[in-house]
């Protein structure tokens, strides 16, 4: 039963005040047409080119391309919608005026509807718009699909409205992301500086000198110690598939790791009881995996050679095949947390990428050739302790903005499901 003040539409339950129409009814949608390959240019001759994602950022597209020859253009403030290939449905809007390529549409709103307004409705309709796709594999969608998408519209000042306030939220969002961006290059240079010595914590290396070594320059009283020198490792077992099943002690593959965290998707089990018999294997929080097949180097999440900290929620786990286990010998959570930062650092990525055996998708690397990797260390463990924790805090302070830029995006995802349907009304 429909409430009082609403009404069933083709596009859902919407208030008897909005009309249930499509954007091809509010807003123009111009399809991109690539100009000729001759007119193509690098010297800013003409107008800026948009062929499709290679263009797009997060919110405005960049020149990478000009053309002499334009053909669709699209005006500042268009709506700009990727329509071909495996990036169909992603969105930029133009800041300048472009010329489209056969990969790109821009949708404009006409004096019924507010651009904003129609582009979060766009957004809220991605998903069925990709449904409408012509192809699986390689995803398109054409005028008359994208002018199809049905669009609940009230009167426009109450469209401007809700646009402002998704618009604020997002403004809150490109805040946090910048804040986090921000935090993120403090801690990598912190830990540049920590780490090797250049910078002393208060307390420490007072009228000490430094001293060449093997790995450059490093305080008088720090150490240069080899990664197998320093640590014990435990292999991987080779479970069983047939063992897998939905529920009991989880194992943890090379899959499930990145460089910041474990994946909690597609987890896998062993039954409790069998789990008995593999302890050797069970993790502690803090222990590091290190993968020892992967893809090529430089640093991303498939990346052969890459640390991950196991943290509490997944202690006791039980690690799979392709990794090892990686615990400091003088074991503390404070030493492994040291530990793994060092194996972030550029010098560590350059390690991995001068051992890894084998191609681009399948490489790997041998424990006596990663384990001859070198670390500046200070002799004093209080030291060490202490950096580990200004690392620390950093990374928890990341998190933090983390957990909140995520649960902002939610936010945003329930204020655009109950405004741009008319659930809730701010007019």
């Amino acid at each position: 039963m429909v409430r009082e003040g609403y009404k069933q539409t083709k596009v859902g339950v919407i208030p008897e005040d909005w009309d249930a129409t499509t954007l091809g009814s509010v807003a123009e949608v111009i399809m991109g047409q690539s100009p000729k390959g001759t007119s193509y240019n690098r010297d800013g001759n003409g107008l800026p080119l948009i062929n499709g994602p290679t263009e797009f950022t997060k919110k405005y597209p960049i020149k990478v391309q000009w053309t002499t020859e334009p053909t669709k253009l699209c005006k500042p403030l268009d709506l700009l919608l990727c329509v071909r290939g495996s990036s169909t449905g992603r969105m930029n809007i133009a800041n300048d005026e472009f010329c489209l390529g056969r990969g790109v549409a821009a949708i404009r709103a006409n004096s019924k509807a507010n651009t904003e307004y129609l582009t979060y409705q766009v957004h809220l309709a991605v998903e069925k718009l990709l449904a409408l796709s012509a192809g699986s594999t390689f995803p398109s969608v054409d005028s008359k699909a994208i002018k199809s998408i049905p669009v609940p519209c009230p009167r426009p000042e109450e469209q401007r409205s809700i646009a402002q306030a998704l618009s604020d939220v997002d403004a809150l969002i490109a805040s946090l992301d910048k804040l986090i961006a921000k935090k993120r290059y403090l801690k990598t240079a912190t830990m540049q500086q920590l780490l090797t010595g250049k910078k002393r914590l208060p307390g420490f290396g007072e009228g000490k000198g430094e001293r060449q070594t093997e790995i450059g320059v490093i305080p008088e009283d720090w150490e240069v110690n080899s990664l197998g020198e320093i640590t014990e490792y435990i292999k991987g077992f080779a479970f069983k598939s047939s063992d897998f099943q939905a529920y009991g002690v989880r194992v943890i593959r090379v899959s499930d790791t990145t460089f910041d965290f474990i994946k909690n998707e597609s987890e896998i089990f062993i039954d409790e009881k069998k789990a008995k018999n593999f302890r050797k294997w069970a993790m502690r929080e803090g222990d590091l995996i290190i993968s020892t097949v992967g893809s090529k180097p430089p640093m991303y999440d498939s990346m052969v050679g890459k640390a991950t900290f196991v943290d509490a929620k997944n202690a006791n786990s039980l690690l799979n095949q392709n990794a090892v286990i990686i615990r400091c010998k003088d074991w503390s959570l404070e030493a492994q947390v040291f530990l793994h930062n060092h194996l972030r650092q550029p010098k560590y990525i350059d390690h991995i990428e001068k051992i890894f055996r084998g191609n681009a998708n399948q490489a790997s690397i041998t424990l006596k050739e990663l384990f001859n990797f070198l670390i500046p260390t200070p002799k004093g463990k209080e030291e060490q302790r202490e950096i580990a924790t200004v690392l620390s805090d950093m990374d928890a302070e990341i998190a933090a903005l983390e957990t909140r830029l995520a649960k902002t995006q939610a936010l945003k995802q329930g204020m655009m499901q109950e405004l741009l349907t008319g659930k809730t009304r701010l007019v």
